[in-house]
């Protein structure tokens, strides 16, 4: 017998009473807000009594680590406004912001997360100083993923390679807006060099360039998904669209697009690699969850109908099997899986996917009563407790919710 991997969906679909938005569309309506709100009361609270005595002072990371703290408390200070959380957000990334030398220096794993995070607290704070101080050591870190043949260690996946650096990038260019001044086009575009290069030299060697133009390794295996594969690297490149020629979107991203879109199995699920072409895993990480914004996105880019109903085919099979035995978190839980249906309502406007966000919400809600597995890390941004509860209030203002670490646009 397989393991079990996810729960029965218990709720109700969607329905004509079954109303969750305000009369404006941009908010959760007054019911619904208050249920919300009382129940994150409550685990923030639980939250806040256990993580100092959780903290690993060599774990700075944005996924298990301390900037993941500093990064919910700025999250909650800006959905809240309420600019004093920002002096709780820089308690946890102020003692960490040099980590040089380990080589993680991705957004969700390391320096470049930590440095993106304290400039843009820092910005917010009016600290234009302190914020230029991390965007230069920002800055620092692209010449470590130029195209150079002798780094044969550094890979182009979202968590540890290009795609997970040009976050950084792309985030910091959106959001602080002096940013500019230090992060230039051409850093931009080097990553975006490297990452195509990168992809079009694995294709041609592996001789699938006439299907797959792009094509990449992490593990020795060509994996698929968000977090590791060919659908976070091509939505990076999609947010980063500005910074491609036109020849590299349409002769390029697009048709490797494409052929993410010929691995669909019969349930709108997707192989976690193409080694291991079974369909199991219902995740951010692996499979149809976050596949949804890569989907979104090419829909946006290109206007082919087919990409939208890629998208929505992902989001029914993310209602019927994402509710998730692994547990709560963003990378392989059910809040991760709930960003699926706030990025359908983003793409298509339909209430109904709020209302199902609001319904892994409410799964959520009831955090640790349904027997799932305990993670490694339970307190963590993309494990545990803290991702959860960035979830939870994304889904206030669900026109506003991003993934944290995948999704800017």
């Amino acid at each position: 017998m397989s393991e079990k991997r996810y729960f029965i969906n218990p709720y109700q679909d969607f329905g004509p009473s079954d109303g969750v938005l305000d009369a404006t569309g941009d908010e959760l309506n007054g019911r619904v807000k208050e249920d919300l709100m009382k129940n994150f009361t409550k685990l923030l609270k639980s939250f806040e009594d256990e993580v100092n005595e959780t903290i690993n002072p060599n774990d700075s990371s944005v996924y298990t680590g301390s900037t993941g703290y500093a990064l919910l408390y700025l999250h909650l200070a800006l959905v809240f406004n309420d600019h004093k959380l920002l002096d709780k957000a820089i308690a946890y990334t102020e003692p960490l912001v040099d980590t040089s030398g380990k080589r993680r220096l991705t957004y969700i794993t390391g320096d470049s997360g930590v440095h993106t995070i304290n400039a843009y607290i820092h910005y917010l704070k009016a600290n234009q100083n302190e914020s230029n101080i991390s965007l230069r050591k920002l800055k620092k870190l692209v010449v470590c993923f130029a195209d150079n043949e002798t780094q044969t260690d550094v890979c182009d996946e979202l968590l540890y390679g290009r795609s997970g650096f040009l976050y950084s990038l792309l985030f910091v260019r959106k959001f602080i807006q002096t940013s500019h001044e230090i992060i230039e086009d051409q850093d931009i575009r080097a990553v975006v060099d490297a990452i195509i290069k990168s992809g079009q030299r694995t294709a041609k060697r592996d001789k699938v360039s006439d299907r797959c133009p792009l094509m990449y390794y992490w593990h020795q295996k060509q994996y698929i998904g968000a977090a590791h594969g060919l659908m976070g690297i091509m939505s990076l490149l999609l947010e980063a669209k500005s910074y491609l020629t036109d020849e590299e979107l349409d002769k390029c991203v697009k048709p490797t697009i494409d052929y993410i879109l010929s691995l669909r199995m019969p349930s709108g699920n997707y192989p976690s690699s193409l080694s291991n072409p079974y369909d199991r895993l219902v995740h951010w990480c692996h499979g149809s969850a976050g596949a949804v914004n890569l989907f979104a996105l090419a829909y946006e880019v290109f206007k082919e109908e087919r990409y939208l109903m890629a998208a929505k085919d992902c989001g029914e099979h993310v209602w019927e099997k994402g509710l998730l035995v692994k547990g709560y978190g963003l990378c392989h839980g059910t809040a991760g899986n709930g960003y699926a249906f706030l990025r359908l309502y983003q793409l298509t406007g339909e209430e109904k996917y709020v209302f199902r966000a609001v319904k892994f919400g409410q799964w959520c809600c009831a955090y640790g009563e349904h027997g799932c597995h305990k993670p490694d890390h339970p307190l963590s941004m993309f494990e545990g407790l803290a991702g959860t509860l960035y979830y939870l209030t994304d889904l206030l203002q669900p026109k506003n919710s991003r993934f944290p670490g995948y999704q800017i646009s």
